[in-house]
């Protein structure tokens, strides 16, 4: 059986798909997005979610998947309940940078999975200023009322993002607190939004899909909208390894949103966090080549 890594903005390790309980009880509010509750504090919850899972994957692809289902899921757990210190994870970060190839997919992390994909400048910085400004929950939880789009933290090779060590500057701790403020002023640029990375080619091809239509009138329409900004916009044009101009985009409906009144949850002691349904359930689909 083959894997791939979910988008960075769809991780729901230890979290409950309370929207999917509610549509099993008939209820259902036509939304497209669901409602994921971090249920750490509740081991017995999400290791039955995790059993679930892994009996799902037992009977696709054998007793070994499922097996290593559920060896993921409860390490993903005992994870959540004690951290390391900055120096171990930036050491293996630099040893995974130093022994990959360039254009290579970089390795999993084990000290820090979901960071596989975010470049060594910016993470070395990210983790500096974890260890050394304090307060990092708390300025976050802050920047998130002021901006409550998630912003990118990993590279993209179709949109031609690599964040460095300014970048993570911007988007996080005291000094993203600060970014924020300075933009409703209108004095500096919001850093790219978080979102799931599409491409489409930029003109129609036979055959071409509604969705992929969609996805070009979108993109087009960002660029002509950044064009006389400074900003990285979240949609450019780039020529594929076989010199074929394409569109890369993250698209409004996948970009991760979290309204202020779940925020406000969060400080109620409720981690509940919205997901696009549409984006995750393509994301768990097997890769496919899009024209």
């Amino acid at each position: 059986m083959t894997s791939k890594r979910l988008p960075r903005e769809l991780i729901t390790a230890n979290r409950v798909n309370l929207s999917e309980y509610a549509r099993l009880l008939g209820i259902d509010d036509d939304d497209d997005s669901d409602f994921w509750w971090r249920a750490r504090q509740f081991p017995p919850i999400v290791m039955g979610g995790a059993l679930v899972m892994a009996e799902q994957d037992g009977k696709k692809a054998g007793f070994s998947a499922g097996v290593k289902t559920y060896a993921s899921q409860g390490a993903d757990l005992a994870k959540d309940f004690f951290t390391l210190g900055g120096g171990i994870k930036v050491l293996e970060k630099l040893y995974d940078t130093m022994t990959t190839e360039p254009g290579d997919r970089p390795p999993t992390m084990i000290t820090d999975p979901y960071s596989s994909n975010v470049p060594l400048s910016f993470y070395i910085m990210d983790q500096g200023m974890t260890a050394l400004v304090p307060g990092r929950r708390q300025f976050d939880e802050v920047m998130v009322f002021i901006d409550p789009t998630s912003r990118r933290k990993t590279r993209s090779k179709s949109l031609g993002y690599e964040p460095g060590a300014w970048d993570a500057i911007k988007l996080g701790h005291a000094s993203g607190v600060v970014n924020r403020i300075l933009n409703k002023a209108g004095l500096t640029e919001l850093p790219m939004a978080q979102g799931t990375v599409k491409d489409v080619a930029k003109r129609p091809v036979p055959r071409e899909t509604r969705e992929r239509k969609a996805l070009r009138k979108e993109a087009l329409r960002i660029i002509a909208e950044n064009k006389n900004k400074y900003r990285q916009p979240e949609a450019r044009e780039f020529r594929d390894r076989h010199g074929n101009l394409r569109l890369g985009l993250i698209p409004e409906a996948t970009r991760t949103y979290q309204p202020r009144e779940m925020q406000a949850l969060k400080l109620g002691g409720f981690n509940i966090r919205r997901y696009p349904r549409a984006a995750y359930e393509e994301a768990l689909q097997p890769p496919e080549h899009a024209r």
